[in-house]
């Protein structure tokens, strides 16, 4: 079970400056329609990718087992706290940030043996575990590994393929003129570009 403790801010992957650079586009006309764009690119790519990019601070409910404990949201950040019926865990490190480890020499079980002096199968408990999980964004500062460029080109190519097909293109499923609004399917270019950021649910 997750929680969202601190939901991200901002959420795009790619910044307006970027997708005007890339298009050649000096002029702020578009301003409104590229940003909506960022967005619903920046969506779409979580969707397909099955994962949140930005920074959020987790509450995860989840089973141990071994001595690494698994959580889903990646890279860690930090660990604010591991507890274990309450009670609170503290001999953990993080093993590997960008898999999701926490590593502990004692294990993430209960091994019944300490208590009958006998080698039985271990109990599994459940851990609670607060924390801080994602990348820095494009334009932000501060802690965190900045977004793999993989992720950021994905979405301005996105942005830049539906900008300049959205009057003609045979993907373009939706159009509306005044407030200009389009719906486009980047899924082709993203199967091409992300097919290896897909988070297996």
């Amino acid at each position: 079970m997750i929680k969202v403790l601190t939901p991200a801010t901002n959420r795009k992957l790619a910044t307006l400056s970027q997708i005007k650079l890339e298009l050649g586009i000096e002029e702020n006309d578009d301003d409104n329609l590229l940003n909506s764009l960022i967005l619903r690119m920046s969506g779409k790519i979580e969707d397909y990718c099955h994962r949140t990019f930005a920074k959020q601070v987790y509450e995860e409910t989840i089973s141990g087992k071994g001595k690494i404990l698994l959580l889903t949201n990646i890279p860690i950040i930090y660990v604010t706290s591991v507890t274990c019926g309450g009670d609170p865990i503290v001999d953990y490190e993080i093993y590997n940030d960008e898999a999701g480890e926490l590593y502990r020499d004692a294990g993430w079980t209960w091994d019944i043996s300490v208590w009958w002096g006998e080698a039985t199968d271990n109990i599994k408990q459940n851990f609670t575990v607060v924390y801080c999980a994602g990348y820095l964004l494009p334009g932000e500062t501060g802690d965190g590994k900045p977004l793999p460029s993989a992720i950021e080109d994905a979405c301005i190519q996105c942005v830049k393929e539906a900008y300049l097909s959205r009057r003609d293109s045979l993907r373009v499923t939706t159009e509306r003129i005044g407030n200009y609004s389009v719906s486009y399917d980047p899924t082709p270019l993203l199967d091409k570009l992300l097919r290896g950021w897909v988070r297996i649910c």
